[in-house]
């Protein structure tokens, strides 16, 4: 070899040798990043398969996805690629010229939560603390869909109800430009789902009531019960609603009404009937059952900051060429939930449903619940019954 060669090929190594620091840092920072999207994509999974098995009457199953083990090895290589067998991770190269190779094979970690303790918090209604909690989390944007998936059902009294409604009327004629993007989305859209409203709310009068009060009742498989709840939801919103709980542990909702601010369930026989977080799960189980089996194409739905109404939650099913944001199989049919883009108007809120759920399971839970069972794998199979 002559000395030019030589002199070549050291330079060749002393190269390489400088580019390895280099592309292991690459790989970290790009493996964390890849990781955080296979643990959010493994939990979207995991809720979508629990709804559509409760849509088809299957019991749900419960589990945490933890750590990923690990084997790697490296070797001299033009490049740098981290492979992750999971369905949720598509193959990372990552290009830094001469440098190493590592293969990592990883797993999700996942346990069972079918403990009791787990399983009575799934089943345990929402607490008027923790919902006034999530609510001061959230944005004009998404308080109607809290409320729509938290509340089971309302009694109001006919007064307030008639001033809820008739407020948010006059909200949106005399100050719209002073409201938030969403509440001017709710404005536009807000005539459109009062005319929903195809049937006389229920009002009734309890013995020695002094006044009528009125009866909501959230049911996605009825159109007219539903329709007046939304209303009166979306009503409720315009009106910027605070949550707290009073002192005996039960729900202070009030709202603002002419600059005012008065309670909404201060009188005798009012108040309100939360969800559990698994009631949450079955709640949107109906709307998806029904969504496959109604001729019409009925759905229940709430207004987008664009003014637009769009369904609550909606799940397709068979390919869907690349659109969905979450896949699952069960019973060897593929259902998904489409991907939404940012800049282009809102679908549905399905992925918004996801993420209040998840929150509402792991607020209503203890990390002192989870069990110490053996670790299973969790490759690239199919989510069954």
């Amino acid at each position: 070899m002559s000395f030019f060669s030589m002199r070549t090929a050291a330079a060749l190594v002393a190269a390489s040798v400088l580019l390895v620091p280099a592309a292991c840092q690459n790989m970290v920072a790009s493996s964390g990043v890849y990781y955080n999207f296979g643990l959010a994509d493994a939990s979207n999974k995991l809720l979508l398969a629990n709804i559509v098995r409760s849509a088809k009457g299957y019991p749900n199953y419960y589990s945490v996805v933890g750590d990923y083990s690990a084997s790697s090895s490296a070797s001299a290589s033009p490049s740098v690629s981290i492979d992750f067998p999971i369905q949720a991770f598509e193959e990372a190269n990552l290009d830094a010229s001469i440098g190493p190779s590592v293969s990592s094979d990883r797993n999700a970690n996942v346990s069972s939560l079918e403990t009791q303790d787990f399983v009575r918090a799934m089943h345990t209604k929402i607490s008027p603390n923790l919902m006034a909690f999530f609510i001061e989390s959230r944005d004009a944007a998404h308080i109607h869909l809290v409320l729509t998936l938290l509340v089971r059902s309302a009694v109001v009294t006919f007064k307030d109800y008639d001033d809820i409604i008739l407020d948010a009327l006059d909200l949106c004629s005399q100050r719209f430009d002073k409201l938030a993007s969403a509440q001017r989305g709710i404005c536009r859209n807000f005539e459109y789902a009062l005319a929903e409203i195809t049937c006389d709310p229920d009002v009734f009068t309890p013995k020695n009531a002094r006044e009528p009060l009125v009866r909501l009742l959230n049911d996605p498989t009825n159109r007219c019960a539903y329709s007046q709840f939304r209303a009166f939801s979306e009503a409720l919103t315009l009106s910027g609603p605070r949550v707290r709980q009073d002192k005996d542990g039960g729900l202070e909702l009030s709202f603002e009404l002419a600059e005012e601010r008065r309670p909404l369930f201060a009188k005798e026989r009012t108040g309100v009937v939360l969800r559990s977080p698994a009631g949450i799960l079955q709640y949107l189980g109906e709307i998806v059952r029904d969504s496959f089996s109604r001729d019409d194409p009925w759905t229940p739905s709430l207004t987008t900051r664009g003014g637009r109404s769009v369904p609550i939650f909606l799940v397709k099913s068979g390919s869907h060429g690349g659109k969905a944001a979450v896949s699952v199989k069960v019973d060897d049919r593929e259902y998904w939930i489409q991907r939404q883009d940012l800049g282009e108007q809102e679908n549905d809120f399905s992925y918004q449903s996801l993420t209040i759920i998840k929150d509402f399971q792991a607020l209503n839970t203890a990390q002192d619940q989870l069990p110490d069972s053996p670790t299973i794998f969790f490759g690239t199979g199919t989510s069954t019954r």
